[in-house]
């Protein structure tokens, strides 16, 4: 219950930080965050808290490294693509993250 509560708090505080830079509110203000996270996650695995923290910190330097060096092909209107573009690569590769641990079953 603690926890819930933590999150909610968190989360209440980033939208309120989002919404104050961006001068209003919609349905579509943390499609991007969303994105980003959720590929940090998958990179790092869903079970590793240090991996997640790890591809978090990666993922925001390649991101804006190919936006700045691409800036023809990608720039900063698209690099919340990259972000897909590394999910589709995790998954197809490594489901379980770079730092995630495999699941074994016997059958």
């Amino acid at each position: 219950m603690i926890s819930w509560g933590l999150a909610a708090a968190v989360g209440a505080v980033g939208g309120g930080m989002v919404a104050s830079l961006r001068g209003n509110v919609d349905s579509t203000m943390m499609f991007a965050i969303f994105f980003s996270a959720t590929a940090a996650a998958m990179l790092g695995g869903f079970d590793s808290l240090v991996g997640a923290v790890v591809a978090g910190l990666a993922l925001g330097v390649v991101e804006n490294m190919v936006a700045g060096y691409l800036p023809d092909i990608v720039g900063q209107e698209l690099k919340g693509s990259v972000s897909l573009l590394i999910i589709l690569a995790v998954l197809l590769f490594r489901p379980s993250g770079l730092f995630g641990t495999k699941r074994v079953e016997r059958v």
